[in-house]
């Protein structure tokens, strides 16, 4: 889902994505991916781009991603959306965000969320907080898929081993 990324930005020119995991774990591995592949997709596209990773701790950190005008691609837990909002900081007016909300900074730029094992994020309140986000659309990443979704291009788990991909 990253080369999709670059591809709908220089096709396109969307900036805004949001990159959904189900996990903390998860939500690691991916960060970690992107820093590793920074060069490469920067080589790749010459399309300048940020990442980072939400945390509530810094939750400031979405003003930067509603004003740049570079690509800006968040990584975040369902976790970090969904629940209570009276005690999601993403829910919570921010001094450090002129008393506006992290989730209102985001639901503005009409991000493109892209859902990695979306089967983990199915249930109401999990599709309720994707809808808070205000996307422009959503795309769903998985090799397991529950439930399927506008298929726009397969490869399961036997096509990958067949093709030598795993």
């Amino acid at each position: 889902y990253l080369r999709s990324i670059f591809e709908m930005a220089k096709k396109y020119n969307f900036t805004k994505f949001i990159i959904l995991v189900p996990s903390v774990a998860i939500k690691e591995g991916v960060s970690t991916s992107i820093r590793l592949m920074k060069e490469h997709f920067t080589e790749l596209y010459s399309i300048p781009f940020d990442s980072f990773t939400y945390s509530g701790k810094s939750s400031e950190e979405v003003r930067g991603f509603a004003t740049s005008t570079n690509v800006q691609i968040m990584v975040m837990t369902i976790d970090s959306v969904k629940g209570d909002k009276n005690t999601r900081i993403i829910h919570q007016a921010r001094n450090q965000l002129s008393g506006l909300k992290p989730i209102e900074f985001l639901a503005a730029t009409q991000p493109i969320v892209i859902m990695d094992e979306p089967q983990n994020m199915e249930s109401v309140l999990s599709q309720s907080a994707i809808s808070d986000l205000n996307p422009l659309c959503t795309f769903r990443y998985s090799a397991t898929h529950k439930n399927e979704h506008n298929v726009i291009y397969r490869l399961d788990p036997v096509d990958a081993h067949e093709q030598g991909l795993v």
